[in-house]
């Protein structure tokens, strides 16, 4: 499928389900959202400008996580998947997309975007997450 019209699909996605989002008032917990497609569509070749002006009208997510894990880690998780997505089945790419992930706190200075690292244990990593979620609940 052409990039430009795989980023339109996210964006329409990504609107609608958002707009379901509207008037909910909790905590809403979402493992992709508008980062995964600044990830994967710049690993294709769309522009960050590009993406970023479609996404200028969704609200801003008031905290980003992202689980950063080696890619040959991640593959080795991804193997026990018993279906893999198309972009799983590509280390190079990967890598690529890992890379995007990494500059996105710099390249979205206005986020609060929190990388911490996927490697470590259930524990760790539940514990540095915590450290940047608990002052949302109240």
């Amino acid at each position: 499928m052409h990039r430009t019209e795989l980023l339109k699909l996210f964006i329409q996605d990504r609107r609608e389900h958002l707009k379901s989002l509207e008037n909910f008032e909790g905590i809403v917990i979402s493992d992709r959202h508008k980062h995964s497609t600044f990830a994967y569509q710049q690993a294709q070749g769309v522009k960050f400008n590009q993406i970023f002006r479609v996404h200028q009208k969704f609200r801003l997510p008031d905290i980003t996580i992202i689980l950063d894990l080696p890619v040959k880690i991640a593959c080795q998780r991804i193997e026990t998947k018993k279906q893999l997505e198309v972009f799983d089945r590509h280390k190079s790419f990967l890598d690529i997309v890992r890379k995007n992930y990494l500059v996105l706190p710099s390249q979205l200075p206005k986020e609060k975007i929190y990388l911490i690292n996927g490697s470590a244990s259930r524990e760790q990593v539940s514990r540095q997450i915590w450290k940047k979620v608990k002052n949302l609940v109240k």
